[in-house]
């Protein structure tokens, strides 16, 4: 039987979490741990993106409560989206775009860590429901989308194809090519500590060389044709 005062739904990218707004913080933590405790054999180690809807939340609440998602499900909250910030909600209509584009439907799709010294490679977009660790290695002949924080290696448009674009929720790659340019940061660190914020971006080609951008509607429609181009950093 649902508690009243949570009511869990899934979305594109994650868990959609409705809390009470008329009830103590701490039934709405304890009811939390309890749906997540008798639902936890369905998550199976997942790797999510989370909304808390229907009541603000201080700080230290949140942190509650993906404290209790993570420990009784198992669940890793790779990112906690704030409804309230412009940019949050279009990196969500990204994802949305992107689903109406095809853009993922015909992804080879990997859920989970992609860890040092692992290899993903696909004729395809590649899809990553997780991290990509420093290096890890994701090269596809599409576009390469991390729901998660990524420090390794990636490659979109392996083929030569600079159409293609990378994006993640933390794009901070130790190596990016996209076709036949490159673009290098100073990441070197061989585990993801968490210590990076979420700052959703994606990277395209853009006059001969890389562009990067928010993650947003607005770089959807840039990329589309659907809008004028901003600078480049």
């Amino acid at each position: 039987m649902q508690h009243s005062s949570v009511l869990v739904k899934s979305n594109p990218y994650g868990l959609t979490i409705y809390l009470d707004a008329g009830l103590p913080f701490e039934q709405i933590l304890a009811d939390t741990r309890d749906h997540f405790r008798r639902t936890a054999r369905f998550f199976k180690n997942a790797r999510i993106a989370l909304v808390f809807r229907g009541r603000t939340l201080t700080p230290e609440e949140e942190h509650d409560l993906v404290d209790a998602v993570t420990e009784e499900a198992g669940i890793r909250v790779i990112c906690v989206i704030d409804e309230s910030e412009d940019h949050a909600k279009e990196s969500r209509e990204v994802i949305e775009q992107a689903m109406s584009r095809d853009i993922v439907h015909n992804a080879k799709v990997y859920m989970g860590t992609l860890s040092h010294g692992m290899r993903f490679e696909t004729d395809r977009t590649a899809l990553i429901l997780g991290d990509v660790d420093p290096g890890a290695v994701v090269v596809a002949a599409g576009n390469v989308l991390v729901m998660g924080c990524c420090m390794g290696s990636i490659t979109a448009g392996a083929n030569g194809n600079r159409e293609c674009f990378a994006a993640a929720l933390t794009l901070l790659p130790s190596h990016l090519r996209i076709a036949d340019r490159t673009a290098v940061t100073a990441i070197t660190k061989r585990t993801n500590t968490g210590e990076y914020p979420v700052n959703p971006r994606i990277a395209y080609f853009r006059e001969d060389h890389l562009a990067f951008l928010p993650l947003g509607a607005a770089a959807f429609g840039m990329l589309y044709g659907e809008g004028d181009r901003e600078d480049s950093e």
